[in-house]
């Protein structure tokens, strides 16, 4: 079972990069004012990109077009817009953040994602976890709305983050409108709360205006997953073989919860979940020496993880998962007995990894999940019990 599994993931994970991406009807303007309607690969993405794909027909070749040919272009909800720019390149990583409160400019061209389109237009810039606005009136050049995170020292000499947000004065400055006040600029620099004062700025000047891109979120999904699982152990002690114990396979069941935020970038196919699940083996053999060896293993177990979603359509989707897969044992024990000898020892558990190939429709799905071997006695020297595991999951959405 793991063979076919990692190869499956492996053929799967190939045909992603190629076939995942949807082509949507488009259009690009070239430097010459030509607008040309075609089909985008629509990548949805989260850096802004520097290129994309299209082609002009469902059948079509599949070509590329660079930001030095392209003036703008448009995809589903997306509207880029090209301009020379300066951009703040400074960190928002904390151990590499400096003192200096000024932006770092990069002068540079890119395409500029158009947010709000109106008398004032609102644009954004995003990359590698840089976050940056722009802001234009009457179709002029776009200028950087000015927020940067610096480092200072407080009175004490210990470092802090301290904050440059002359986006706020300026939005107060330049923006002004009989129902734009002070506390409407005091906003925090996120898309959603720009995106609000924006409208309610072109909303003020009662000109037209237009919401371009639409606000995404995360969103939190909670799935049922009952399952069957095959599971196998065996005990060594590195000292005395003579207590080598092979507790062979078994089958059993496994009840859970999942719960998944789906991610707002990469049209919803990459989400993070967690799933706590109760699971048991219990298995009563003979030792090598004829002592009677009962092993019982009762936990919670915790998989944090990644899934990636292909989508074969709308409602069908094939599901590759990746997780951490904590451990919490409880009443779990090994004891080796006869009628003169006792020998108690308590389970103390180890990590482990988790692999899981699975489809889901709507609001049902059904996973096959493989584990790497998970140490149960890790908390002797001398023992060793690998405990193997794989199972076949349902699923089911409840909201």
């Amino acid at each position: 079972m793991k063979k076919i599994l990692i190869v499956c993931v492996c053929l799967i994970f190939s045909a992603t990069i190629f076939a995942q991406i949807k082509f949507l009807p488009g259009y690009f303007i070239d430097n010459n004012g030509k607008k040309t309607e075609c089909l985008i690969r629509d990548v949805d993405w989260r850096d802004n990109p520097l290129s994309f794909d299209y082609k002009m027909t469902t059948e079509g070749e599949v070509q590329k077009r660079s930001i030095e040919e392209t003036s703008s272009f448009s995809v589903d909800d997306g509207k880029y817009e090209r301009y020379t720019v300066d951009i703040d390149m400074s960190t928002d990583i904390v151990s590499q953040m400096k003192d200096n409160p000024k932006p770092e400019y990069k002068n540079q061209q890119a395409f500029l994602r158009v947010l709000v389109e109106g008398e004032a237009t609102l644009y954004y810039y995003e990359y590698q976890g840089i976050v940056r606005f722009f802001f234009s009136q009457n179709g002029n050049t776009p200028e950087p709305l000015i927020y940067k995170r610096f480092i200072t020292k407080d009175e004490n000499g210990y470092k802090q983050i301290s904050r440059n947000n002359a986006y706020k004065q300026q939005l107060f400055n330049v923006l002004t409108c009989e129902t734009i006040k002070r506390r409407d600029t005091d906003i925090a620099y996120t898309r959603d709360e720009m995106i609000s004062f924006f409208i309610k700025y072109n909303k003020c000047k009662g000109g037209t205006y237009k919401e371009v891109a639409e606000r995404k979120f995360s969103v939190l999904h909670l799935h049922l997953r009952p399952g069957v699982k095959w599971s196998s152990l065996s005990v060594e002690n590195e000292l005395y073989d003579s207590r080598d114990t092979d507790f062979g396979s078994q089958i059993g069941g496994r009840i859970g919860f999942e719960a998944e935020m789906v991610l707002p970038y990469f049209n919803d196919s990459w989400a993070v979940f967690v799933e706590p699940t109760l699971q048991y083996f219990t298995k009563v053999t003979q030792a090598p020496i004829g002592e009677n060896a009962n092993f019982t293993y009762n936990s919670m177990s915790i998989p944090v993880g990644v899934r990636y979603a292909y989508f074969l359509n709308d409602d069908t989707s094939i599901q590759l998962k990746a997780a951490y897969s904590f451990d919490i044992p409880f009443s779990s024990s090994l004891i080796f007995a006869d009628d003169i000898n006792f020998m108690k020892l308590d389970v103390n558990t180890r990590n482990n990894y988790a692999f899981g190939l699975g489809l889901r429709h709507k609001r049902l799905g059904a996973e096959v999940r493989y584990q790497t071997a998970r140490r149960l006695m890790g908390g002797y020297v001398y023992w060793n019990a690998p405990y193997q595991q794989s199972s076949f999951i349902f699923s089911y959405q409840l909201f």
